[in-house]
């Protein structure tokens, strides 16, 4: 195979272009005629609307979709409560300094602030849940757990 200079594909592709430009002004004029036809078939069968009328039942579409987003934010509140207040179990410390009150969980030992208690060397406890984390998977993956499916 021979290598060809840009001036030579330029050069074909511009030979190309010129062969094919009949054919494509042929097939836009059917397209756009077309469409024009079925316009004019079609134009009885159609009911013309006006603005408003569109813009009412857009609105209404609006309304029932924040409804709706409303009601499955509302499902999703109750469920994520009901959650919680079964896994949470809470340690109660009240900060000597501040005299705030700190709900500390026992599973994640975070308060509601999402930050851990002074006493806790937060470096050695993530580790340890790396730790944790990479020896379950390790033990799903040599019992053959992880290829089975079962998790």
């Amino acid at each position: 195979m021979t290598a060809r200079s840009k001036k030579r594909r330029m050069k074909n592709s511009r030979i190309k272009r010129d062969r094919n430009k009949v054919k494509e002004l042929k097939r836009l004029q059917k397209t756009v005629m077309g469409g024009k036809e079925l316009m004019e078939v079609c134009g009885d069968l159609v009911d013309e609307k006006t603005v408003e009328e569109l813009k009412k039942k857009q609105a209404e579409k609006l309304i029932e979709e924040e409804f709706i987003q409303e009601k499955l934010a509302e499902i999703d509140e109750g469920t994520s409560k009901k959650k919680k207040k079964k896994n949470a179990k809470t340690m109660t410390i009240v900060n000597s300094n501040t005299g705030k009150v700190h709900h500390y969980n026992t599973r994640t030992l975070k308060d509601e602030f999402n930050s851990y208690p002074p006493w806790l060397n937060v470096g050695n406890h993530k580790r340890k849940i790396k730790r944790k984390k990479t020896a379950i998977k390790k033990n799903q993956f040599y019992t053959g757990a992880i290829h089975i499916g079962v998790n």
